[in-house]
Parts: C-alpha cells; structure tokens; sequence
C-alpha cells in the first residue's frame, strides 16, 4: 500500500525575506555607485598630480573669492536615481598656487617665474591683484596690457585618469566588489545568511 507524505514549507517566511532583499537593492545599488564615485574622485586627484608632477592639496583645492575650495564636487547618487555625479573645475590651477621664486631681469634676459614639476615660466611676474593677495601674471603682448593669470591644464589628465579608473573594466570591478559587499551586509542584517 502506498504512503502519501507532504512536504509543506513556510512559504510565508521566504515571502517576507525576499521582499527585504527587493527592497534593499536600490539602497546598496546608490551606496555601491557613490562609493566608486568616491574611488574615482581619489584615483583622479591621485594619478593627476602624479602625472602633472603636482601636490595632490593642489589638484585637490582651488581658491575661489580667497576661498579653498574643492575642485572636485561630488553628487551623491539617492535610492531613487542611482547616478552619482562629478563635477570637476576644469579651468586649470593658477601657477600662484605653485609658484616659487622669481627671477629678477638680467641685461639681455627676461625674468620670469619657476614653479613646481620644473616649470619656467619666461616673462611672467608676482604682483599685487586688486584684492591685495600677490599672484602670478603674464602679459598677453608686448604691451603693458592686457594681463592675464598663467594657468597648468589638468583636463586631458584628469579625463585619462578618469576613463582608465571607471569607464574600463577597473571601474566595473571596483562597483561588483562594494555591491557584494554591501548586499552580503543587508543580507546579515535582514537575518537572511
């Protein structure tokens, strides 16, 4: 004769555990996008200021109204739109900011400026600007003026930086890895193992 036997399972339990992990996953995927916003923003400041044989306070920091501030503005990605955003001033660092001796004229010679990384900067001058800080100028012709304030490019740096660190596989990498991690996390958490 044969025995019938049923198996019941807590269909209830799983329900409920799976709609803790649904519900988690816009939470780990923005945490996960802006810790690789953050990775990239560190590896660009990093790898440029190398490249461009730079501090990295300098790459990091411009002056704005004889404020500090970040040059790199980070916009943080929510549940809702999982974009992280970063907003790099791109306008190059003035060479005040890493400028140091100048050399007076010599009969035959132009002055000029040095810098840091083995920059020269023939003709340039520290003078006085209009809100009293001593910056570092440059006449655009043989004229007295116009003036202008010598700057270091750092876009093609920051943009090749940027693209070998996110847009190539690293990036892709580097996001799988923070979002496993973050999901294990919420899993132990919900006390789903």
């Amino acid at each position: 004769m044969p025995v019938e036997i049923n198996v019941v399972a807590d269909t209830k339990a799983m329900a409920r555990d799976l709609s803790r992990i649904k519900a988690a996953i816009p939470r780990i995927t923005s945490r996960a996008v802006n810790e690789l916003a953050t990775y990239a923003r560190k590896k660009t400041i990093d790898e440029t200021a190398s490249t461009l044989d730079l501090p990295k306070r300098v790459v990091a920091k411009t002056k704005r109204r004889s404020a500090t501030v970040d040059r790199f503005r980070l916009f943080r990605a929510t549940q809702a739109i999982a974009i992280a955003r970063l907003q790099v001033s791109g306008d190059g660092i003035q060479v005040t900011d890493v400028a140091g001796a100048h050399i007076g004229r010599k009969p035959g010679q132009g002055g000029g400026v040095k810098a840091k990384g083995g920059r020269f900067y023939k003709g340039a001058f520290k003078a006085k600007a209009p809100g009293g800080a001593v910056r570092v100028f440059k006449r655009r012709g043989a004229e007295r003026k116009p003036l202008f304030v010598p700057r270091i490019g750092t876009r093609v740096a920051m943009l090749k930086t940027f693209e070998k660190h996110v847009n190539s596989g690293q990036g892709v990498r580097v996001f799988r890895k923070r979002f496993n991690r973050l999901a294990v996390f919420e899993l132990a958490k919900a006390g789903i193992r």
